[in-house]
């Protein structure tokens, strides 16, 4: 499924598709994600809980088409409506003074870290197996 595209499949993307092709020439596209996972049984990941973990604060998520829950800040969902289910939610939000986590202060400071580290260490291990010989 593809959401909004700035432009539809077209022979560059096919070409880039790495065999692929036939699986690119049938995805639907689709305004919203709602639109686009409408009627799965399972949809992998799983960001407004991971938002909520990674900032430390309440998420409320409301859809007219999907999934409106209250997500503490630990991740866990206190209260949820169903897909295409009317109703409302009324949910007590816990103490709300932000004490920012580590990752809302630096933010992807560790990823950014990672990426250059990673080659340093594969170099020297690869330096360290040639000085041997």
């Amino acid at each position: 499924h593809l959401v909004r595209p700035k432009t539809p499949p077209d022979a560059e993307a096919m070409a880039r598709a790495a065999g692929a092709d036939d699986l690119l020439a049938q995805a639907g596209i689709h305004a919203s994600l709602a639109d686009a996972i409408a009627g799965c049984r399972l949809v992998i990941g799983s960001s407004a809980r991971l938002r909520a973990v990674e900032t430390g604060l309440w998420v409320v998520r409301a859809a007219n088409t999907g999934v409106s829950a209250v997500i503490d800040p630990h991740g866990s969902i206190r209260q949820r409506l169903d897909w295409d289910r009317a109703g409302h939610l009324e949910a007590e939000i816990g103490d709300t003074r932000y004490a920012p986590t580590y990752y809302s202060r630096s933010g992807n400071y560790l990823g950014a870290m990672a990426v250059w580290l990673a080659p340093l260490l594969l170099l020297s291990v690869w330096v360290k197996t040639q000085t041997k010989r």
